[in-house]
């Protein structure tokens, strides 16, 4: 493997692949007001559902309608909408972090049996970010691991050559060889999670005492799911923290 058959990842990307489609029944329908996506109709709808307000005698839009639900004790309507968002370029360090103990959090990660060396990725770590000297150091080492677990996989590859399926043969091969990787190694998942829980995960993933990645992803997602669904996120902000990084927060009252 050369250097240049190792790519070097800057940034995290994500994408909603799934998010609620809202069609209301013909035999309860509400007075609704103002923009909103099909997440926020299912929210406002299943609100309203409770108290029977579906007359809305006050007028009220569904954004200004919602916004009592952001108060931790009655954020039952944010749990009805779900959304399932792809991401890509991060490390594993930080997949088994968003892996533990978040509450509503469901995640399926590409199981490393399955990467091909030509898949191989690593993440640069945001603190080295822009310090030229730092980067090609720690580059180096990635090429070197890389190289390692090449070498490895290859050796293995000749060990089992009894195995006479070729694919779990090469399956042995990376279970072996990839032990080698550093934690930096790129990898991607599905995470879903409902409204409510996708705040707690931000907050989480953004507090300015989180490691900088964490805080980095946190922040892409803030912006791809507020697009989305304003009304459940535009009360979190992004913001510089003490440390001159950016970080995710409530915004104050």
């Amino acid at each position: 493997m050369s250097a240049s058959d190792v790519v070097f990842i800057r940034a995290p990307r994500a994408c909603i692949v799934a998010q609620p489609a809202f069609s209301e029944p013909e035999a309860l329908r509400a007075n609704r007001h103002g923009s909103s996506s099909d997440a926020e109709q299912l929210a406002e709808y299943a609100g309203r559902l409770r108290h029977m307000g579906h007359d809305n005698p006050s007028q009220r839009a569904t954004r200004d309608y919602l916004v009592q639900f952001r108060d931790p004790q009655r954020v039952g309507a944010f749990e009805h909408a779900h959304f399932s968002v792809f991401v890509e370029g991060i490390s594993r360090t930080l997949s088994h972090d968003l892996c533990f103990s978040h509450s509503g959090v469901a995640v399926s990660e590409r199981s490393p049996r399955h990467v091909d060396d030509a898949d191989l990725a690593f993440i640069i770590p945001p603190a080295l970010l822009g310090d030229e000297v730092l980067e090609a150091a720690w580059c180096a080492h990635m090429q070197s691991a890389a190289a390692n677990y090449r070498a490895l996989f290859d050796s293995l590859l000749t060990r089992h050559a009894w195995v006479h399926d070729k694919n779990h043969r090469r399956r042995l091969a990376r279970d072996g060889a990839f032990s080698v990787l550093p934690s930096a190694v790129s990898t991607q998942l599905i995470i879903t999670a409902n409204a409510r829980a996708w705040r707690a995960l931000m907050e989480s993933l953004g507090h300015e005492h989180a490691d900088l990645e964490s805080r980095r992803l946190a922040i892409v997602l803030h912006a791809l799911l507020h697009a989305a669904a304003p009304s459940f996120f535009e009360d979190l902000e992004v913001y510089t923290a003490n440390d001159r990084h950016e970080a995710v927060r409530l915004r104050s009252a």
